[in-house]
């Protein structure tokens, strides 16, 4: 912790960065009841050879909400494939068309399965495709199923995230 105590926060802030070239440790700037800014170590820690934690997140599973209605419809579309093909069948009042049923009947089951297993297959590649890190060194964002890009975002300290 440094003895020095600033009323503007830019110049703690300055002096923050600083220590954190002079030594490689983490700093953050925090205010005292007197209003006064000084800088602190961010990361207690009994010595720098200490285990570091990380925290490892994926997007909410709270996302199936905005593929519910395509899930839904898809499976709706599937299961009730011949009550539409009845339908279709009394609209039309055409003889002929008792040939072609099960092709309609068929149909219909093709595009309710379709629609509901691409709508699953986005919703697992928007929840297990991305993965977050968060540790000492910053912030990682790990995306992909099988080539995993890594995108670092070190030290993201500025925008008051500590670590």
């Amino acid at each position: 912790m440094s003895n020095k105590k600033h009323e503007d926060f830019s110049k703690a802030e300055s002096e923050r960065d600083a220590l954190i070239a002079g030594t490689g440790n983490q700093y953050k700037v925090a205010q005292d009841e007197n209003g006064l800014f000084y800088c602190e170590p961010s990361i207690k820690a009994s010595n720098k050879d200490s285990v570091r934690e990380t925290l490892e997140l994926h997007p909410s599973n709270k996302l199936v909400i905005s593929y519910m209605v395509p899930l839904v419809f898809g499976l709706l579309i599937y299961v009730k494939s011949e009550e539409f093909t009845v339908a279709i069948v009394q609209i039309l009042n055409n003889k002929g068309i008792l040939e072609i049923v099960e092709k309609i009947n068929g149909s219909f089951e093709f595009i309710g399965a379709a629609l509901f297993g691409l709508t699953f297959l986005k919703y697992l590649h928007a929840i297990f495709s991305k993965t977050y890190l968060i540790d000492a060194e910053g912030v990682r964002l790990i995306d992909g199923f099988w080539a995993k890009d890594v995108n670092e975002h070190p030290k993201l300290t500025h925008i008051g995230i500590e670590y």
